[in-house]
């Protein structure tokens, strides 16, 4: 049986659509097949993604994924599509986070 890659994905602006890309990815049998993945984010956004996209919330908590909440950007602290400083600093830390994953070792790639 061979191993699964690990993949970092950050989730990059909380009022972007990083989010639904990820929780429809995330949500596709052929992508959960293929790798498992870190995914930096804030999980109240992704939560919130889920919700939109029709998704059921416990798509996070599967075996192929372990998501890496920040706690810096809840869903409730902006507004989807508008552009804020706080959602910039957010994005920057969840790339952060994902490049420190691949150069420790944990990650093979990085999204």
């Amino acid at each position: 049986m061979t191993k699964k890659p690990v993949i970092a994905v950050s989730m990059g602006d909380p009022a972007g659509i990083g989010a639904e890309i990820i929780v429809k990815a995330l949500n596709n049998p052929q992508t959960q097949d293929e790798a498992h993945y870190l995914i930096t984010a804030d999980r109240s956004v992704l939560e919130q993604a889920c919700r939109i996209c029709g998704i059921t919330p416990a798509i996070l908590d599967q075996s192929f994924v372990e998501i890496i909440d920040l706690h810096n950007c809840p869903s409730n602290s902006f507004e989807l599509g508008k552009v804020s400083k706080n959602c910039g600093k957010a994005a920057y830390e969840y790339i952060e986070k994902a490049c420190s994953l691949a150069m420790e070792g944990r990650a093979k790639a990085l999204c």
